[in-house]
């Protein structure tokens, strides 16, 4: 008859067992995944592409966004740290998804040059103060709460 420490004692080392194995699993695929995640983000997001800062770009990108305040999409844009802030007003909520991302993505290559993945875009409705969503490189892209 075998006795309940030596039970124990294999049902410990098999549970070590797993958890070192199942460790040793989501760190490998993990970083194959990193891998495969930023190919697909670089295909994905012009923003992530070595964004074009010259004089000429940052001007054509700087009177879309005068337009788009125009328009009545975005109500302004401000920086009162080292994250923008793009306010946005209620025609911004009636475009498709696309071209929310496109037009956020305009402010986002006018501040950023797409290096560094912490650098975000956050976005605010400006009829209500609220965050409504965000665009980085990490989530990847645009985010709407």
């Amino acid at each position: 008859m075998i006795s309940k420490t030596h039970n124990t004692s294999v049902l410990n080392r098999n549970i070590l067992s797993f958890v070192v194995l199942a460790i040793f699993v989501f760190l490998a695929v993990g970083s194959v995944d990193t891998d495969k995640d930023t190919q697909k983000i670089k295909k994905q997001s012009p923003a992530l592409a070595k964004v074009d800062k010259s004089a000429d770009m940052q001007e054509q990108r700087k009177q879309l966004i005068e337009k788009l305040i125009t328009q009545g999409i975005f109500a302004k844009v401000e920086v009162p740290g080292s994250l923008p802030r793009l306010w946005v007003k209620p025609a911004f909520y009636t475009l498709d998804f696309e071209t929310k991302e496109k037009f956020v993505s305009v402010v986002y290559a006018y501040y950023f040059d797409g290096s560094n993945y912490g650098d975000t875009v956050r976005i605010f409705d400006n009829m209500s103060g609220k965050e409504v969503g965000s665009y980085s490189l990490a989530d990847p892209g645009l985010r709407l709460k």
